[in-house]
């Protein structure tokens, strides 16, 4: 799709144009998931189990195959099972799927250079790169688990998991500064916030949605920012900044040395780890009209700010 793009100058990047299809490629299973490796080639999940590599020719805004990976994900009886969540890290490519399976791919081997079986009794719902070598999904069983890819061993490196009643999770979004800060959204519509560094619970819980929230993003740039979507038909922009922003301004107002501490104090501060009072420091959007049909992806292009959104209804939403 192209929404304006490179033809774009500094004055229209954040005018709205009518997006348009410059390339599509078929696929006889549903697709779960898209990540670049890189600006020519793109890794596609599907629900058949399998993942396949794309390289996109700029020139003649078309597909070419590169590979696949076949029958990647199964059940036990050799049945296909989907594929439900992929993740780039340089030239790696991490892969779960509802089978409780890991993989880690290179784009020039045949078979998985890694791989963890049974690495969760239920569905892997996500996966995300941690650090260089670590991994982390999220399960149907509401649980966090870290893995370090160059272990001897294929066993967690840690366990965390949701308080109180267990619910899905469905998603993770990993803080694009501080990486040991992690969003994951649930089958109840509650967002939480995980400090991987030492906590076995979420440092933050946030009723977010009526219903399982499909997709959470950190913003890329400016990580005060969260977006998730829901099965309700809802997409919700949080705001931790504007309050940063009043507690920043009061502080300079008080001039001094008090004024600097103040400052480095709210500078430091994270909105996304104030526990019960976080809620409080956060101003929530909704960035689209009810729809009443589940919107099941949402992200966010850096340069020109614009947040996109598809929904059940065919609908691509751009805010």
């Amino acid at each position: 799709w192209n929404t304006g793009g490179e033809s774009e100058t500094p004055d229209d990047v954040n005018s709205v144009k009518q997006p348009t299809v410059l390339s599509s490629a078929r696929f006889d299973s549903d697709v779960t998931d898209l990540q670049f490796l890189d600006p020519e080639r793109l890794v596609v999940a599907t629900s058949n189990g399998a993942v396949c590599l794309l390289g996109y020719i700029p020139n003649s805004k078309s597909f070419r195959d590169i590979g696949q990976w076949a029958k990647l994900h199964t059940f036990s009886d050799g049945c296909h099972c989907p594929c439900t969540s992929v993740a780039v890290n340089s030239t790696d490519i991490a892969t779960v799927g509802e089978d409780g399976t890991i993989h880690v791919l290179r784009a020039d081997r045949p078979t998985p250079a890694w791989t963890a079986e049974n690495a969760d009794s239920t569905s892997l719902n996500a996966v995300a790169v941690l650090k260089v070598s670590e991994l982390i999904t999220a399960s149907a069983s509401g649980h966090l688990k870290v893995w370090d890819v160059r272990a001897a061993g294929k066993k967690h490196s840690k366990l965390m998991l949701l308080s109180g009643e267990p619910s899905s999770l469905h998603c993770i979004s990993r803080h694009p500064d501080q990486h040991h800060i992690v969003a994951c959204g649930d089958s109840k519509g509650i967002l939480s916030i995980w400090d991987m560094r030492q906590e076995r619970h979420p440092v933050t819980l946030m009723e977010a949605h009526q219903d399982a929230i499909w997709e959470v993003r950190f913003h890329p740039s400016v990580p005060n920012k969260i977006f998730t979507c829901s099965q309700d038909g809802s997409a919700l922009h949080w705001d931790g900044s504007a309050n940063r922003s009043v507690q920043l301004a009061a502080a300079n107002a008080m001039g001094g040395v008090l004024s600097s501490r103040l400052t480095d104090a709210i500078s430091d501060s994270n909105p996304w780890l104030s526990g019960d009072r976080a809620r409080s420091r956060i101003d929530v959007v909704s960035l689209l009209p009810t729809i009443h049909l589940p919107v099941n992806s949402i992200d966010v292009e850096p340069r020109s700010q614009r947040v996109l959104c598809g929904a059940d209804n065919q609908s691509i939403y751009i805010s």
